[in-house]
């Protein structure tokens, strides 16, 4: 009984999504869903933590409901932790286009230089670029120092 509702829960989530709308899902290998495992491909995706989501549930209501009903809507999973990731809810026509969001690049920080900081070049900017080689941080990490500057 409580499966069910949770399926009817997840349906009716998805469902009122409207029409030219984004549905973004973060942490989609969080550890309230249990995604099976992708290495093996052995999980039946019916396992779930108490109180959480299936990937079935997951799958019934995004193949059942987002697919049939309405039109241009986009939805969009993040995750820290892709190879977690169950092959079934990443396959080809689900997910159409996979963004990797690196660490920052030389070419990276100098554009959130200029959007930011309005600097377009520096004399530390050649230090900067060799600095960017050893250390590894997000543009969100650089954006949030830039905004605080």
């Amino acid at each position: 009984m409580e499966e069910r509702l949770h399926t009817l829960w997840a349906t009716w989530l998805i469902s009122s999504v409207g029409n030219r709308s984004i549905l973004l899902v973060e942490d989609i290998d969080s550890h309230s869903i249990d995604l099976g495992s992708s290495k093996d491909g052995l999980a039946t995706g019916n396992e779930k933590k108490e109180g959480g989501l299936s990937l079935a549930m997951i799958l019934n209501s995004l193949d059942g409901v987002w697919t049939s009903c309405g039109e241009e809507r986009i939805i969009i999973y993040t995750t820290n932790h892709m190879d977690d990731i169950d092959a079934r809810l990443i396959r080809p026509g689900r997910i159409d286009t996979k963004v990797y969001m690196g660490y920052c690049g030389y070419d990276a920080f100098k554009t959130l230089s200029e959007n930011y900081l309005e600097i377009h070049d520096h004399a530390l900017f050649s230090y900067i670029q060799s600095k960017l080689t050893e250390v590894q941080i997000t543009p969100a990490r650089v954006a949030e120092v830039f905004t605080r500057n």
